[in-house]
């Protein structure tokens, strides 16, 4: 067969086509994708992004355009497999009769589809290949080498490389195709309008690039209409724009309430139902309620949605404006009983914890609470101040926690009821004995706001020291005696989970400022074990509160940078399913820190070093259960020693090496009992605290350590 010329193939004279101007007029908006803005986009009398100079297919808009808009590859229409597309492939190809090119009774053996085996949507539809990008560009470089070469062309590298922004003169392939996608004749100019784009949406997405429109959820349902048309039955229709959606990252509708609302209409569409797109969407719209409701993509959701919608962000609002209440001041006093004769001690310690909390933050910025904003609605508490309250309280929590005390419920059937117990059994446990009533005031405050218990209710008591009013001055005002500072300091610092925690405790403002703050407050006027009670109180009842506000809802695609909660209420969705039920995980105060957490305390860690009778060294090691602290040196029969972890009451250390150690379990929870020695000698509690970052940070794995790797 002779080579194949392009050859020019429309010979009437263009008339000025009805659209002329309406392209310009309407705001035709292009979605690039990964939390890009939308851009403006006017580029449909020719559209560099789907005109490929390698492409021997025109397509034009319209039987009347005066030029092709796109520029594609036959072999892409052949390898979705669908009927429509190959009919009008057959019907367009150039022969000598009509004065076009000739065409073999076939096309060539480079543009038929793929033999390769068709991917599933895992029902049984084939779809197209993950890119179909992919696809139209293998062999690119050996096709337009051989189109080329068939031609004659001069300069063949320059023109390769002039993909974008080409011309006509940069086509280097022959034209075979001609297609023409017209509109029906009672069709208004703006049906004109979204037919084309529409059409220009097809070819968009079957060579993976951008897709344009006037709006997105408008644009997502007339495109899966149109692929109903050109694809197979079986291809599924709806698979291919998810995935599409997916991969070029149009499902990322982060602070864009337009596209929020649009992937949530196309989502509830009954042939959709797709509850991934239809929980991103709803929970960005309702985050974004305030700019959606204004806006006229308000309208285009079922009157189901917008009730959904409307209720969760009602609901959202009251859950902010109660932790606004309760943070603008840290107040909640009203967790403590009213009409007491004499308040407990620990209440004069939750008091001056709440006023330093208040100063605390004003401090750090500059006013309490901060500013509210328009946006936010005039609100002041949003979601990144939220977690980052959420990250300082969490790492108070983690430091003082007592990880062995549990609650646990007591009583008959009738009148069981939660209790706060040690789950080794500590025989000296009393969670209410000599102080607050800790237990009724966290149980009423839980049950009173609806919050699930803290799985871990109460924290590392410090040595009881009792009140000495020493040195008195006048009747309010005391100085205790230096002993009574140095002492109260020791039981403080020993009543901490620092030495579990080790290297993978960082940095945090708010512990550092804590700890100057508790060992101060309330000298020797407050036991510093009720004194440490009253300050937990106040910090169960703040972190059940941030734990309300600070869990996104579960299985999100895309949720940073952005300042809006992602927590609404999903009770009944999506639409599709009953008010009773729901198939999408809400956000719960279970997923927060002071529940998950504890699954980290059984990550083995190292707490210290050991020596044994030929001088090798191993990193002692604990599973985080209990307080997870080794305190003690234990001696074996054949002269061996190891750290013995108290809280396990178990191994602690590698047991190959460490076999037959003897080692005992106490409910003493001192973190390492001050006096004792190591076989050489050495202060054991400097020594441990000294090996144990490096060893950990250097090493990073228990067992055998020889000091050289230190």
């Amino acid at each position: 067969m002779e080579a194949l010329l392009p050859v020019r193939t429309r010979t009437m004279q263009p008339r000025l086509h009805e659209m002329k101007g309406l392209e310009q007029a309407a705001s035709i908006k292009r979605w690039a994708g990964g939390g890009q803005p939308p851009l403006a986009w006017g580029k449909l009398r020719k559209d560099p992004e789907l005109w490929d100079p390698l492409g021997d297919t025109l397509i034009y808009f319209g039987r009347q355009r005066p030029q092709a808009s796109i520029r594609v590859r036959s072999s892409v229409l052949e390898q979705t497999g669908s009927e429509f597309f190959a009919s009008i492939l057959r019907e367009s190809r150039k022969s000598p009769t009509n004065g076009h090119l000739s065409a073999p009774t076939s096309p060539p053996q480079s543009l038929r589809a793929s033999n390769s085996p068709r991917e599933s949507w895992g029902d049984g539809r084939p779809m197209l290949p993950r890119r179909m990008s992919d696809l139209i560009s293998s062999n690119v470089h050996r096709r337009a080498a051989t189109a080329i070469d068939s031609l004659g062309r001069k300069g063949a590298q320059q023109k390769l490389q002039l993909i974008d922004g080409i011309t006509d003169e940069d086509d280097v392939s022959p034209v075979m195709y001609e297609l023409s996608f017209p509109v029906p004749a009672d069709a208004s100019p703006a049906e004109v309008l979204r037919h084309h784009l529409t059409t220009r949406n097809v070819f968009a997405l079957l060579m993976n690039k951008a897709i344009v429109g006037l709006d997105f959820g408008q644009t997502l349902k007339d495109l899966h209409r149109r692929l109903l048309q050109y694809m197979p039955p079986e291809t599924g229709c709806a698979g291919m724009i998810k995935r599409y959606l997916v991969d070029n990252e149009l499902n990322d509708v982060r602070n864009d309430p337009t596209m929020a609302a649009g992937l949530l209409v196309w989502s509830e569409e009954p042939s959709v139902c797709w509850s991934e797109g239809w929980r991103e969407g709803f929970v960005h719209c309702v985050g974004m309620y305030p700019r959606l409701s204004a806006m006229a993509e308000m309208g285009t959701l079922s009157l189901l949605s917008q009730a959904l919608l409307e209720r969760a962000h009602d609901e959202l609002h009251v859950r902010i404006g109660t932790a606004e209440d309760r943070l603008s001041s840290f107040d909640f006093r009203d967790v403590w009983p009213v009409g007491s004769v004499l308040p407990p001690a620990a209440r004069s310690s939750f008091d001056s914890f709440h006023q330093f909390l208040r100063q605390f933050y004003e401090k750090a910025y500059k006013t309490w609470p901060v500013p509210g904003t328009q946006e936010n609605g005039n609100g002041w508490l949003t979601r990144p101040l939220v977690n980052r309250l959420q990250r300082d309280f969490g790492a108070l929590y983690d430091d003082i926690v007592d990880r062995d005390v549990i609650w646990e419920m007591s009583g008959h059937r009738s009148e069981r009821r939660p209790i706060i117990v040690s789950r080794k059994k500590r025989a000296t446990f009393r969670a209410d004995s000599n102080g607050p009533p800790i237990t009724d005031l966290l149980v009423a405050f839980d049950d009173k706001n609806g919050f699930p218990h803290i799985p871990h209710p109460y924290p590392l008591l410090p040595t009881s020291i009792p009140m000495q009013h020493a040195r008195k001055r006048s009747l309010f005002d005391f100085k205790p005696t230096k002993s009574i500072e140095n002492r109260t300091a020791l039981s403080y610092a020993e009543a901490t989970n620092i030495f579990v925690l080790g290297p993978r405790f960082g940095h945090n403002d708010l512990v550092e400022a804590f700890r100057k703050f508790e060992k101060t407050d309330q000298l020797g006027k407050v036991n510093p074990l009720d004194a440490r009670k009253g300050r937990w109180v106040l910090l169960y009842c703040i972190s059940q509160v941030l734990a309300n506000m600070s869990v996104d809802t579960p299985g999100l695609w895309c949720k940073g940078d952005v300042s809006y909660f992602l927590n609404p209420r999903l009770t009944g969705t999506p639409p599709w399913v009953s008010e009773t039920d729901s198939e999408l995980e809400p956000a719960s105060q279970v997923l927060s820190h002071c529940w998950t957490v504890s699954k980290t305390w059984n990550s083995v860690h190292a707490i210290g070093w050991s020596s044994f009778q030929n001088h090798r060294q191993i990193v002692i090691t604990s599973d985080g259960i209990g307080d997870g602290i080794g305190r003690d040196w234990s001696s074996s029969s054949d002269g061996r020693t190891a750290l013995v972890d108290h809280s396990r009451g178990g191994w602690s250390g590698d047991k190959s090496t460490a076999e037959g150690c003897a080692f005992s379990a106490d409910s003493d929870r001192a973190p390492l009992a001050p006096g004792k020695t190591n076989p050489d000698g050495t202060p054991e509690p400097e020594r441990v605290r000294a090996y144990r970052a490096k060893a950990v940070s250097d090493v990073g794995r228990s067992g055998y350590v020889p000091p050289e790797e230190w």
